[in-house]
């Protein structure tokens, strides 16, 4: 009936972003400024449908938040849009408890 999109795991992320793939962080500005993958674009939740024309081009869109809510429900929505989109597993707090590179300040 729905066909189930898997999560990646935050290994697989910065592989698939050096291979064309965008990655978003759907935090509020003031916890992406604190704490974000390189190369990730700040694009909070309540501003992702007025993104989804710019997201629309990209090959596949990678979500990520803090714990994992907010970016399986923006790459739900992105995918009813039509964007492929995957959320990272894990989100923000497994990059960090696992001591995966995190870059702070503004973009």
């Amino acid at each position: 009936m729905f066909k189930r999109i898997d999560a990646l795991v935050d290994s697989d992320t910065m592989d698939r972003v050096s291979e064309g793939s965008v990655l978003i962080d759907i935090r509020e500005p003031y916890a992406f400024s604190a704490g974000h993958p390189e190369g990730a674009r700040p694009i909070p939740l309540g501003q992702l449908e007025q993104e989804i024309p710019h997201l629309s081009t990209a090959a596949e869109v990678i979500v990520i938040c803090a714990s994992g809510i907010r970016s399986r429900a923006g790459s739900r929505q992105l995918r009813t849009a039509g964007v492929p989109a995957r959320n990272v597993k894990g989100d923000m707090g497994a990059r960090v408890a696992a001591g995966g590179p995190v870059n702070s300040g503004p973009r």
